[in-house]
């Protein structure tokens, strides 16, 4: 083979290196930027995106039905415009399930996923001088003013969260202030501050007081003069 044919050869296996790495550099950048090119539509359309970060660590993440790797924190760009169920699980967890519509150019961003026990798990408070400490609290916490309750529905700072067909006792916002928690018909519920993901943990009595432990780990009851510790997370 001639000097000048294998340079020739040389010069366009440059030329097709650079062009594919051109269009592959392109490629990357539409994508990161939440584009993508569609051969059925004829060009490129922009396309959505689905950030989801959960508790505990190590749940799994499904999207209309395709399984992700168990982490804790999700990304899922480049999806068409549409209807997305999503879902977090994890053995012996509440699953956590929304339904959506995103939009082209959208991010739908769920970053206060919280899956909760399916059997909460119940301790007693021994120690006598705690137990005098955690009675006064209840009897002395402050109710939560941007919280109200009204004709069995939930307001926070005057607009409807949701209502309910049965009256709600005690609501208060939880201390990820992502979630609201309250008791309805001798159950201890938490939702979404949506009103979505609406899930009764534990039997607790209408009248009961309680608060939270551990940023949430657990909540302390007291009902009339017994005090119950259950840990939901």
């Amino acid at each position: 083979m001639s000097n000048k044919i294998h340079k020739s050869i040389s010069i366009i296996a440059k030329i097709v290196l650079a062009i594919a790495f051109a269009i592959s550099a392109t490629l990357v950048i539409l994508s990161a930027s939440g584009y993508q090119i569609e051969l059925t539509k004829g060009g490129i359309v922009q396309t959505a995106m689905i950030v989801v970060k959960a508790l505990p660590k190590q749940a799994v993440l499904s999207i209309n039905g395709k399984i992700y790797e168990p982490d804790n924190l999700w990304r899922v760009p480049s999806l068409p415009a549409g209807n997305y169920t999503i879902e977090v699980s994890k053995p012996n967890y509440n699953i956590w399930t929304k339904s959506v519509y995103v939009d082209a150019g959208q991010t739908a961003l769920y970053e206060d996923v919280i899956l909760f026990l399916l059997k909460p798990i119940e301790t007693a408070v021994e120690n006598n001088s705690e137990k005098s400490k955690f009675i006064n609290d209840l009897n002395n916490q402050k109710t939560d003013s941007a919280l109200i309750v009204t004709n069995n529905e939930i307001l926070l700072e005057g607009s409807l969260v949701t209502r309910f067909s049965k009256p709600i006792y005690n609501a208060k916002i939880f201390p990820d202030d992502a979630h609201i928690t309250f008791i309805s018909d001798n159950q201890f519920h938490i939702i979404d501050i949506d009103g979505s993901n609406d899930i009764a943990l534990f039997d607790l009595k209408n009248d009961a007081k309680y608060l939270f432990v551990g940023s949430g780990q657990s909540v302390l009851c007291l009902e009339g003069d017994k005090l119950r510790q259950v840990r939901i997370r």
